[in-house]
């Protein structure tokens, strides 16, 4: 917002988005993964860069159960969607795969922010 407001930068912005664990910023980081949140977003930004993790649901094994609705609305208010960190070190070859492959087909997300471009490929 800084960026956008204060310097009036018109570069095309994206909000990483994950959790406030550490309770690092005063902003409330679950309103912001809301509908009402993402469309107070849309007047500031172009476009959301949330963990993968905020995109879908795992079970404990880390399976995944689902979707969010978090693709949906940024879609609805004309953002694009780049989930990150997809590191193949993290899963087996074949889950890695299948976890791009959902991502692209089923969430329909508009991209990867990697570390192994070369597989998302």
């Amino acid at each position: 917002m800084y960026i956008r407001k204060n310097l009036g930068n018109q570069l095309r912005l994206l909000a990483l988005m994950t959790w406030n664990y550490i309770q690092e910023s005063s902003s409330d980081y679950n309103f912001y993964r809301s509908e009402e949140g993402i469309r107070n977003l849309s007047k500031i930004i172009q476009g959301l860069a949330p963990n993968h993790q905020l995109v879908v649901n795992y079970d404990p094994n880390g399976a995944i159960i689902g979707t969010t609705n978090l693709t949906k609305w940024a879609h609805q208010y004309n953002f694009s969607v780049y989930p990150f960190t997809f590191r193949q070190d993290l899963f087996s070859s074949n889950s890695f795969e299948e976890l791009v492959k959902y991502f692209w087909h089923t969430v329909q997300v508009d991209g990867f922010i990697t570390d192994h471009p070369n597989v998302i490929l």
